[in-house]
């Protein structure tokens, strides 16, 4: 969890938090920045900033993200307290309504058939209880002081 921490507070933060809740691979990066809360701008800053340091890997007009690093995102944010998934959560699943719905813009079937994947981790990680959550679990382990 320590290449999470200069990240605390940052709007690469809130880019990770999004991403940690998306299924690993190919997220649609207009649904990435929505969901980030971030203009454009910032966004692109932080998207930046997070493929050239290796936290995310950037393919066209996705990127993805290793599972591990999910589930130390996730575990941030559990330190965080009870209300920092939930954001997270509910800009995500707004985002994604808002992706499919715009059908002028993502009318071709394998730009929305991408979005799918993380459409189920989205819904799972909204019906997963919180102590059965592999989060939980991140949260309880040791990290050095400073580092959150």
């Amino acid at each position: 969890m320590l290449f999470i921490a200069p990240y605390a507070g940052t709007p690469e933060m809130a880019v990770l938090d999004v991403a940690a809740l998306c299924a690993p691979d190919e997220i649609v990066l207009d649904v990435l920045r929505e969901a980030s809360g971030l203009e454009a701008e910032a966004f692109g800053v932080a998207l930046g900033e997070l493929v050239s340091a290796g936290v995310l890997q950037l393919y066209n007009h996705s990127v993805n993200i290793r599972r591990l690093t999910q589930v130390s995102v996730r575990g941030h944010m559990a330190r965080r307290g009870p209300a920092a998934k939930p954001a997270a959560l509910t800009r995500l699943l707004e985002s994604l309504v808002a992706f499919f719905a715009d059908t002028v813009r993502n009318e071709f079937a394998p730009r929305r058939t991408t979005a799918i994947p993380h459409v189920d981790a989205a819904v799972g990680h909204a019906s997963a209880r919180p102590r059965d959550a592999v989060e939980g679990a991140a949260a309880l382990l040791p990290h050095p002081r400073g580092t959150e």
